[in-house]
């Protein structure tokens, strides 16, 4: 609705001033009140779910196991022997002094450790989680309902 007036103005609404034939024109201005209010037009609703998956993991696993054995030797060296190496097999001298006239060295045994290495397969279930998120809309208004529900 509008409160301007049509403009339905003549000559004849015109103010003559004296005799020289001045005319009088009245001067009008019109102003605008604009305003702004927040109204709800409807609600939004967020839920938030979290949901579990199993799923089977696999990787290989490399053990080593270790086998030992005593080898006698009795052997009478010059000197005690190094450690070696023989393709998988460490080999660990063992020494003794034994009294004799002279004193020399026998070998007593030698350690002989190997290495066997296995791999397996390694399988385990494990637990994952994601979320999920739903929206519900609520009673959505049009923006001339919420006008109407705001003036009521």
């Amino acid at each position: 609705m509008s409160d301007i007036a049509s403009d339905d103005r003549n000559e004849s609404s015109f103010i003559r001033a004296g005799d020289e034939g001045t005319l009088v024109i009245p001067v009008l201005e019109e102003s605008l009140d604009v305003s702004k209010e927040l109204v709800e037009t409807g609600v939004v609703r967020v839920h938030k779910a979290v949901r579990e998956r199993e799923v089977v993991i696999s990787e290989p696993l490399t053990s080593e196991t270790v086998h030992v054995e005593h080898v006698p030797m009795d052997v009478i060296v010059d000197g005690p022997p190094a450690v070696r190496i023989e393709g998988n097999v460490t080999v660990i001298p063992v020494v003794e002094e034994v009294l004799v006239t002279t004193k020399q060295l026998r070998l007593v045994e030698e350690v002989r450790i190997t290495r066997l290495q296995s791999t397996s397969v390694y399988t385990q279930n494990v637990a994952l989680r994601a979320e999920n998120v739903t929206v519900e809309r609520h009673a959505p208004l049009s923006p001339m309902k919420a006008a109407e529900e705001r003036l009521d």
